[in-house]
């Protein structure tokens, strides 16, 4: 099954105006974008009300998280948020989940920073989504539940997409000892991600959406001169090797429309997910693919 291309922006809503976030959505829905998510950090605005917000002033685009932050959230508290939101967007919700990965956050809430305690609580949201309680009041507009994507990288986490999302996440990065940071994986190693979430979902692989999180969006005719840019988020590859990822759209709008239906045809890859700094500029992708 080739699944057709799907596009969307992840906003950045860190002390701005309610009119700059409303001329922001209304410009990724004008792009072409599909989805348009708020980020959950404990710096930015609240996510729920920003995708309130953001259904509320557009009409095609649909909303959601990239992503909510498990361990913030109750289980059976964020079933009815959900399910309240569904209800509000008229069905144009999606959820987005994740374990959480900043140390500093979990601190500043209270919560103890344990792998194994966020990828359980991860677990616990994602079965409240999914078989909580028949309340009238916990039912959303989509039935059963709004589409969910479960973004990470590690195998606990990638294991939950492949059980419960429509969509899998894939981050692309990993930490690396030797730089003492987050840094992207290679294409190999993104691939065996992807084996492994296929293996992990059985019969549901071929049903699974696979997103990618894009970096950067570079449009040039010199891909060489424009990697020396990129190099922070990949210290630890080559320039090869950081021209070869789907987190990284580097070239002429010819080279990255090459480039995105390999990825779709090699990892199944027909989803990407780009931060606000790449509105514009991806925006001019969209207007190609389309």
């Amino acid at each position: 099954m080739v699944r057709p291309f799907r596009f969307g922006v992840c906003l950045i809503a860190e002390g701005r105006s309610r009119a700059d976030f409303v001329r922001t959505c209304r410009r990724a829905e004008d792009l072409g974008y599909d989805l348009v998510a708020a980020a959950d950090h404990v710096n930015l605005c609240s996510p729920l009300p920003a995708v309130m917000l953001a259904a509320e002033v557009t009409s095609r685009v649909r909303v959601g998280t990239y992503v909510l932050n498990a361990s913030f959230h109750e289980p059976a508290l964020l079933r009815r948020d959900i399910a309240t939101l569904d209800r509000f967007t008229d069905g144009r919700l999606e959820v987005g989940l994740g374990s959480g990965y900043v140390p500093w956050e979990f601190e500043a809430v209270g919560r103890p920073w344990a792998p194994r305690e966020r990828v359980d609580r991860l677990a616990a949201a994602l079965e409240a989504l999914t078989a909580g309680p028949d309340l009238a009041v916990y039912r959303p507009r989509q039935s059963p539940r709004p589409p969910l994507l479960v973004g990470g990288n590690g195998d606990r986490v990638l294991a939950l997409a492949a059980r419960y999302a429509e969509t899998v996440g894939l981050v692309g990065t990993t930490f690396r000892p030797e730089l003492g940071r987050m840094d992207l994986l290679d294409r190999d190693e993104l691939a065996g991600r992807v084996k492994y979430v296929h293996a992990m979902a059985g019969d549901r692989a071929a049903d699974l959406r696979l997103d990618v999180l894009a970096k950067a969006t570079v449009i040039t005719g010199d891909r060489a001169s424009a990697v020396a840019g990129l190099r922070r988020y990949g210290r630890a590859l080559s320039d090869d090797q950081l021209l070869e990822l789907p987190s990284l759209w580097v070239g002429s709008l010819d080279a990255i429309e090459e480039q995105m239906y390999r990825h779709r045809e090699e990892l199944g890859i027909s989803s990407v997910t780009v931060m606000e700094h790449d509105l514009e500029s991806f925006g001019r992708v969209i207007a190609r693919m389309r």
